[in-house]
């Protein structure tokens, strides 16, 4: 089976155009499914419906979270969808009626106003570092793109007239992103006078640069983004994706059109980003119940009693 694996995974990177740390995941999981395999005696191609239950017990048995079991069967899946079209059309698929697990909704965090203030706020003693990550902390709120796409961007996608930014997101499919013409002098002032400092090859055509002098990877703008969290009065864990949470529930708080939200984040189904709309109910919910007058008047009431 490792055999197969391989060419499956050559199939993610060039016909998929899949991100290495999602071949990465995709990786992890059929080997550890090839474990059990191997361990229970039995071939891959041919396994029934049967056989893959028992697997997902396993790991069940295991308090694997729901998530990372769906992801799983995911894998699993699209496994076996391959290998029935590009390898044998005879093997049976064990996968084609399995359903991933019911999950109960996991609302995504945004970020607190103060904690957007502090994040924009330049704490580095470098001045080339300060406006660097200004500017891709303000690129980040601005555009809501992916920690992925914000580092693989290149300079000819970054349009500093039109105030967009050209992506490539998942599944190799390209969106126009905008941001704030307030954002485009800080920009500017890092194409010109910043980033030349940073680069030492003339030719990278890498936007934001690492301390290398080489295109800045995803794992240091987490480190970029913690550094700032640190420096705060009240230190706040963030992640990069907490900023896109942030963009997608700003721009539905002002009434934006779930349909457009979805374009600008990038999502293939409407239902992903249905998921942020829960967001900006909970938080109405809660302004609601801590203004409303019936509801102090009833606080009071409760701690009278």
């Amino acid at each position: 089976m490792e055999e197969i694996i391989q060419k499956y995974l050559e199939y993610l990177k060039n016909v998929k155009h899949y991100s290495e740390r999602t071949i990465s995941s995709y990786y992890f999981d059929l080997s550890k499914f090839n474990q059990y395999l191997l361990t229970n005696r039995l071939d891959y191609d041919h396994l029934i419906d049967k056989d893959v239950q028992e697997y997902i017990n396993n790991l069940r048995l295991k308090h694997y979270a729901i998530s990372s079991l769906n992801r799983k069967i995911v894998c699993l899946r699209n496994f076996y969808k391959y290998c029935c079209v590009e390898i044998d059309n005879n093997i049976f698929n064990p996968m084609i009626n399995y359903k991933t697990l019911k999950s109960p909704i996991r609302l995504p965090k945004d970020l607190f106003d103060e904690q957007i203030k502090v994040l924009i706020q330049p704490n580095e003693h470098k001045k080339e570092y300060a406006i660097r990550n200004q500017c891709l902390i303000l690129l980040l709120l601005n555009t809501g793109i992916r920690v992925s796409e914000c580092a693989n961007l290149d300079i000819i996608d970054v349009d500093l007239i039109d105030n967009t930014v050209r992506v490539l997101g998942k599944g190799n499919k390209e969106r126009l992103v905008f941001f704030m013409p307030s954002v485009s002098p800080f920009l500017q002032t890092y194409l010109q006078e910043i980033r030349p400092k940073l680069i030492k090859n003339s030719n990278e055509q890498a936007f934001f640069i690492g301390s290398k002098g080489s295109r800045l990877t995803t794992r240091a703008i987490e480190n970029i983004l913690n550094d700032r969290a640190k420096q705060s009065k009240t230190p706040f864990k963030v992640t990069p994706h907490m900023l896109r949470h942030s963009f997608a529930t700003n721009l539905l708080n002002n009434d934006v059109d779930i349909k457009i939200v979805q374009e600008l984040l990038g999502h293939s189904s409407l239902s992903t980003t249905q998921i942020y709309t829960h967001v900006s109910k909970a938080k109405l919910k809660k302004v609601y119940e801590d203004t409303h007058p019936m509801a102090k008047a009833l606080k009071e009431i409760k701690q009278g009693n």
